[in-house]
């Protein structure tokens, strides 16, 4: 149900726009957190717990419950040596103490930002000082810090209750990390006048003050607001009142089952935000929910197209157009089997492991996973054309090929799923940062090795296998950047996920400009620059791609994987007008 508030005029019929804030969704505080925890359970029999909710998110919890990762507060169902992760809130000096005279193994997963405010307490509270915490009194973030005070502890929600505490000597403030920021300007101006010695903590953190702002701005922008988190959620609820503050009709909504589409369609624009705890998947539902009001059937090229990309068909010719240009390099004649064998395999790899794991696709690639239920049965009959064509391909050029082709398939398409006994080895999936690798070396074995071992050539090998490798590479990171946060969340082993975004792309940077120079080099010294400047345009696009989304993303569209995997035309429309 709607927080009732003036309604705005100017509506009509047009197709409801949606504008997403750039902050909605999970704080790094968060993420870390959900980090810790997945690593702390990951490949452990025995089940991990969290004392007390991790977050304030009711669909997250449910997701790790399903990963052996449950809630617990009463310490005597515990077993000694049990791991207990410590949540983002934080808690007691006490409560700790406890944890240990259990015999239990501690994992800290509290936000830094509030281990701060715990020490400043502690380190006022020892020098004399009362403390005012202004937030909420049973909040459990607000609980916790209490428990580091040695002094007088009080927690004021407005000015009005400031005003009602007693006078002090010595007051050190602090706030809930979660604060409302205008409450709590209103309440530091307070005690400055009022206090002869008073030390101030700015302890709201960057994430909430970026949040709260945003709802401001974007609130002169739309009709209505819809604010997606746990209603348990003090920094959500925080969200729905500011937007309220605003004049506009505001929704607080957990998941998009909640949405009334029926009610929201009198709306021209609708904001949507989300609070510090609510995770990805769960805001694309909401925004791709919304975006279906009185949609307008696409033009059918436009549909056409989606379905291309959405199916790795058109993934698949870039991969096809990256062998041809790498025959070219090993001085070969492109082969149309190898060329058609390098289409089959890519295009049966992703789909085939896209349509397996339809879970995890809902929750990162929303729009894909509509996608696929709409258009289920064509895709699997792309899936399974793909991989026989590829099989009688690869067949026809000898068993080394067809034994390359299998294993390529075979891994690709089951990377990620529970393998059932093959669970007895080791895991590839496990090594840290794994998948990217793999990924490479597919490409790698499918677009360049397979000419190499066919055709003999006597081009040298190793630069369109560095080049290859450093442009799938590329491809696959960005895509992990682009879905960092549903990663975090389903536990796959990506380097993003490992190092953070940043230095992510400062590795994509590395590897860009690495094989940019081999192609110099080579242009200069090695004889064929031509095929080389070929290959050095593509580098040159994706370092484009890379920088322009370090402040704009395509995030859950079809454009994004459109223009990723533009580069690989690029490079053979140059290669085929350079042979």
């Amino acid at each position: 149900m709607p927080v009732e508030s003036a309604p705005r005029i100017g509506h009509n019929k047009k197709m409801a726009e949606i504008k997403l804030a750039k902050t909605a969704g999970f704080c790094w505080g968060v993420k870390r957190a959900i980090d810790i925890t997945l690593e702390s359970a990951r490949g452990k029999g025995e089940e991990v717990y969290t004392y007390g909710p991790l977050i304030h998110n009711p669909q997250l919890i449910k997701l790790l419950e399903s990963k052996n990762i449950h809630v617990e507060t009463n310490l005597d169902n515990l077993k000694p040596g049990s791991e207990v992760i410590i949540r983002t809130h934080g808690i007691t000096p006490q409560k700790r103490d406890d944890l240990k005279r259990h015999g239990l193994v501690i994992s800290d997963a509290t936000c830094p930002l509030v281990a701060k405010v715990q020490g400043m307490i502690r380190k006022f509270s020892r020098k004399g000082y009362s403390i005012v915490i202004v937030g909420d009194d049973h909040h459990a973030e607000v609980a916790g810090l209490k428990g580091f005070a040695e002094t007088p502890v009080y927690v004021v929600a407005s000015l009005e209750e400031a005003k009602k505490l007693p006078d002090m000597e010595k007051v050190f403030v602090a706030a809930q990390t979660t604060c409302d920021i205008q409450n709590y300007e209103a309440i530091k101006k307070y005690f400055r006048e009022k206090c002869p010695d008073l030390e101030i903590g700015e302890t709201i953190c960057e994430a909430t003050d970026e949040r709260q702002s945003e709802v401001i701005r974007l609130s002169k922008e739309v009709d209505a607001m819809v604010i997606v988190g746990g209603k348990n959620s003090a920094n959500t609820a925080r969200l729905a009142g500011i937007a309220k503050e605003q004049g506009l009709d505001t929704f607080h909504i957990e998941t998009d089952d909640e949405l009334d589409l029926t009610h929201m369609a009198k709306y021209q624009s609708i904001g949507v935000t989300a609070g510090a705890s609510t995770p990805k998947w769960i805001i694309d539902a909401v925004v791709a929910k919304l975006s279906s009001i009185k949609e307008q059937r696409k033009p059918l090229p436009v549909e056409i197209l989606g379905i291309i990309v959405k199916s790795n068909l058109f993934l698949a010719a870039g991969g096809a157009i990256l062998t041809y240009t790498n025959a070219l390099m090993l001085k070969e004649t492109p082969n149309p089997l190898i060329v058609g064998v390098a289409f089959c395999a890519i295009a049966a790899t992703y789909l085939t492991n896209q349509l397996l794991r339809p879970k995890e696709i809902q929750k990162s690639q929303i729009r894909k996973y509509n996608y696929h239920l709409k258009y289920n049965s064509l895709f699997w009959g792309i899936a399974i054309a793909a991989a026989v064509s590829g099989m009688v391909l690869s067949f026809n050029l000898g068993w080394p090929s067809l034994a390359i082709y299998l294993a390529v398939v075979g891994f690709g398409t089951t990377y990620g799923l529970d393998r059932g006994r093959f669970r007895l080895f080791v895991r590839l999936k496990d090594i840290p940062a794994s998948k990217d690798i793999f990924v490479s070396l597919a490409w790698v074995m499918i677009t360049v090795v397979l000419t190499y071992i066919n055709e003999k050539g006597t081009g040298n090998i190793t630069f369109p296998l560095l080049i290859t490798f450093g442009i799938a590479y590329t491809r696959s990171i960005l895509f992990d950047i682009r879905d960092i946060y549903a990663d975090q969340v389903i536990g796959k082993e990506v380097m993003p996920m490992l190092v953070g975004k940043e230095h992510a792309k400062k590795t994509l940077y590395g590897v860009l400009l690495g094989i940019s120079i081999i192609c110099i080099m080579d242009i200069l010294f090695g004889g064929r620059g031509s095929l080389m400047a070929a290959y050095l345009l593509g580098i040159a696009y994706l370092l484009g791609f890379v920088y322009y989304n370090e402040s704009k993303i395509w995030i859950n569209s079809a454009k994004f994987d459109l223009f990723l995997d533009t580069p690989y035309f690029i490079i053979g429309a140059v290669a085929y007008l350079i042979a």
